[in-house]
């Protein structure tokens, strides 16, 4: 057999030993956004980091209607515009946390557990 031949028909490849060098990647929020014509969309987790909501609360609250369906593109994912991402900040804001987690501005709490 000849060297270098694995016996089964194929050349074996052989590693010249070094590594081919990676691109840089994307920077921050909004790097990997897609750009459109008609301007700039953003991907479901880059706008629930800037409502300050986890991407699952984001889609849930799609799902539920408690915020208006967005566009999609070709393959079905949903795509943001600047427009939906004013709405969906604008109804995070409105959100406050139920009693059980409220305090009052010094954050005491009474002999029950209960704020103050």
């Amino acid at each position: 057999m000849r060297p270098g031949w694995t016996g089964r028909g194929t050349p074996r490849r052989r590693s010249s030993g070094r590594r081919r060098a990676s691109r840089p990647g994307p920077q921050g929020i909004g790097a990997d956004s897609r750009e459109r014509r008609n301007g700039l969309y953003l991907q479901a987790h880059e706008v629930a980091g800037l409502a300050g909501i986890s991407k699952n609360t984001l889609l849930r609250w799609l799902k539920a209607g408690k915020v208006p369906e967005v566009a999609r593109d070709r393959n079905g994912w949903r795509i943001f515009s600047e427009e939906d991402v004013a709405r969906i900040r604008a109804y995070a804001g409105k959100i406050t946390p139920p009693e059980v987690y409220a305090r009052d501005a010094t954050g005491a709490e009474n002999a029950n557990g209960e704020a103050a």
